[in-house]
C-alpha cells in the first residue's frame, strides 16, 4: 500500500470516528481516535504483516512457504527477484519503525505486540499534542483514559461532551485554523473550551454557581 493510498484510509477512517462521536469530521482525528480507543491504519496494516511474517518464521523448513522465505531472506539487497527484496525491505522498515528488533521462532508473538501497540499509542499522542485546535491537549492526563472514554454512549450529552474535548463547541474561536486569544480575560490564553470551562478568570463566579470550583479542587 503506497503512502498516498494509507494517509487517505487513515483520513476515512479518522472521519468515521468523529461521525461515531457526533462530532464534524474537520475535528482532530488522532482526538477523535483515541476517544474511541480505536487504533490507526497503519497499525492494523503493521500488526497484521509482522504476524504473517512471525508465523512464516515459526513454520517447518520442509513448508514451501518457508522455503520461499528463507529464500527471500538469503538474498542481498538489489540482488534477485524483485518480489523478494521488496518484502524484505518492507518488513525490514516495518520493524524499524515500530522498533521491533528481531522476530524468529524463539519469540512469542505476545512480545511482540505490545511494540506495535505501544509505537501506535506514542504516534497519536505526538498527533494529538501537535493539534492546537481541541481541548484534550490542555486537559490533564488523568481525564483522558486509556481505550474508549467511559462517558461515550450515544447520547445528546455524550455528543456535547465529545465536542468539547476534541474543540468542537461552537466558540467561534478560530481564523481559520488559528486559535483566537480570549478576549474576557486578561490571561492572553487561548480561547479554548478548556479554557472558557475550567481557567477563564472572567467566568470564575459562574464556575462557582455551577459547583466547576469544588470539583477542580477535588480532582486536584
Amino acid at each position: 500500500m503506497s503512502p498516498k493510498v494509507m494517509t487517505t484510509f487513515e483520513g476515512l477512517h479518522g472521519q468515521m470516528a468523529a461521525f461515531t462521536l457526533g462530532v464534524n469530521g474537520n475535528c482532530s482525528h488522532a482526538g477523535a481516535l483515541r476517544e474511541l480507543g480505536w487504533c490507526s491504519i497503519s497499525y492494523l496494516t503493521f500488526e497484521r504483516k509482522l504476524k504473517y511474517f512471525h508465523r512464516l518464521c515459526n513454520m517447518k523448513d520442509t513448508f514451501l512457504a518457508k522455503s520461499v522465505l528463507n529464500d527471500c531472506f538469503s538474498q542481498m539487497d538489489g540482488v534477485g527477484l524483485p518480489w523478494k527484496v521488496s518484502y524484505k525491505d518492507e518488513i525490514g522498515k516495518i520493524m524499524e519503525t515500530c522498533q521491533v528488533t528481531l522476530i524468529n521462532k524463539n519469540i512469542e508473538w505476545k512480545k511482540i505486540l505490545p511494540l506495535i501497540k505501544k509505537w501506535d499509542h506514542n504516534e497519536n499522542l505526538k498527533r494529538v499534542n501537535n493539534k492546537t485546535t481541541h481541548s484534550l491537549k490542555w486537559l490533564p492526563t488523568k481525564f483522558v483514559e486509556n481505550g474508549k472514554q467511559s462517558y461515550i454512549d450515544g447520547s445528546p450529552e455524550s455528543i456535547i461532551v465529545s465536542q468539547f474535548r476534541l474543540g468542537r463547541g461552537q466558540l467561534d474561536n478560530r481564523e481559520g485554523s488559528v486559535l483566537i486569544k480570549c478576549t474576557l480575560c486578561q490571561k492572553n490564553d487561548n480561547l479554548t473550551e478548556a479554557h472558557v470551562i475550567m481557567s477563564c478568570t472572567a467566568l470564575t463566579e459562574l464556575r462557582e454557581e455551577c459547583g466547576l470550583i469544588s470539583w477542580c479542587q477535588r480532582s486536584n
